[in-house]
């Protein structure tokens, strides 16, 4: 299984000159009694910010109501681990909620965290979907010149 985004990110106070970028890309094994393998790429703007993980996952589903913990203990830039909890909660035919709380634990600097949570509505017969999202980044917060909060709202399309 792949998985994956792009974030572009542009500067928060001019609004659309997309200055800053994240991708993580994520080959995924197929799962065994819900144990997967992870191998994961990450990158951002700047130099050196280029990175593979890998670790171990575990999976529970119930329906369409599911819960993952993730462990990423080796970086290949060194940098720390990466400890993740996320789910998704379908309620109802068209509302879901779901996110992740990423916790990098940092070799050579104070721990962060990220968090990212949104609530989707869609309709069974639209390949459209809205949605909402509260993000928390810590790396950013800790930038005095970046907020690390924000809320969004848009649509995905689902292929």
């Amino acid at each position: 299984q792949t998985w994956g985004f792009a974030d572009l990110h542009g500067n928060q106070d001019d609004g659309i000159d997309l200055q800053r970028f994240f991708i993580e890309y994520r080959l995924i094994t197929p799962s065994i009694a819900g144990f997967c393998a992870h191998i994961e790429y990450n990158d951002a703007h700047g130099k050196g910010n280029n990175m593979l993980r890998f670790g171990p996952s575990y999976r529970v589903k119930r329906g369409s109501n599911w819960i993952q913990f993730r462990y990423l203990p080796y970086e290949t830039d060194d940098s720390g681990q990466q400890a993740t909890l996320e789910g998704g909660v379908k309620i109802g035919a068209y509302l879901s909620v779901g996110g992740f709380f990423d916790w990098n634990f940092e070799s050579k600097t104070d721990d962060r965290v990220i968090t990212e949570w949104q609530a989707s509505l869609s309709h069974p017969r639209s390949p459209f979907v809205g949605l909402i999202e509260f993000r928390y980044n810590g790396y950013e917060a800790r930038n005095p010149n970046l907020r690390g909060t924000g809320i969004a709202a848009g649509i995905a399309k689902n292929f």
